[in-house]
């Protein structure tokens, strides 16, 4: 048992050490770190079965930079892809940290179209009039494949905010986190799973103990 448990603990102190290892560019004199999730964003609804329901998976990163006089900086990009109907998320967003609420404002803020194409291949007999030949056997039935492509325009919205240092600490402790953002008049929460949570919590350990 004691054996299980020292293997689990060195597998987990490699997966950390990999998933915090910094980049060092000479020539802009930083280190940077960085961290992608794809945590899912919830409606908050009331009811005695659930309190939320799912809305939709979102693009989360975490980008860090510290630089060789010791400046430590943070950006958090969060992308939305939405249906062209749907409204954009606005450019509010707010931590919750341990019940600790802070609102920020995307530092920038961009949308463009994407568009992806899905083809399907459909077989089927032709038309044509069947003949017997010489043995009796029915001929002159050809297959036939065909195509048909669908073309879905969805919007892609990229937000960028900076995480204010005096946060690096609480996000380097948290034990409950969430993101709260609104699109339209509808509130979503963004909500990281345990283990999204601590890879977060890892990622600002480590900015902070970078020298």
């Amino acid at each position: 048992m004691r054996t299980v448990t020292v293997i689990i603990a060195i597998i987990f102190l490699c997966s950390c050490s990999s998933l915090n290892r910094f980049t060092y560019d000479k020539y802009l004199q930083e280190h940077t770190l960085k961290i992608e999730l794809k945590p899912n964003a919830y409606i908050h609804q009331k009811s005695l079965l659930k309190s939320y329901s799912l809305y939709n998976s979102l693009g989360l990163e975490h980008f860090g930079k510290v630089s060789d006089s010791g400046q430590k900086t943070v950006y958090l990009t969060i992308t939305h892809e939405y249906d062209e109907a749907t409204d954009p998320p606005g450019s509010i967003l707010f931590i919750d940290i341990d019940d600790n609420h802070t609102k920020l404002t995307a530092h920038s803020q961009s949308t463009r179209q994407v568009v992806s194409a899905e083809t399907m291949l459909v077989d089927k007999l032709s038309n044509n009039e069947s003949t017997l030949d010489l043995e009796g056997e029915e001929n002159g039935s050809e297959l036939i494949r065909t195509s048909t492509t669908t073309l879905n325009t969805l919007e892609r919205t990229k937000q960028v905010y900076e995480i204010p240092v005096e946060l690096f600490e609480s996000l380097a402790s948290a034990r409950k986190l969430t993101f709260r953002q609104y699109i339209g008049n509808q509130a979503i929460d963004i909500i990281p799973t345990f283990s999204e949570r601590r890879a977060i919590v890892s990622f600002y350990r480590s900015i902070i103990q970078k020298q």
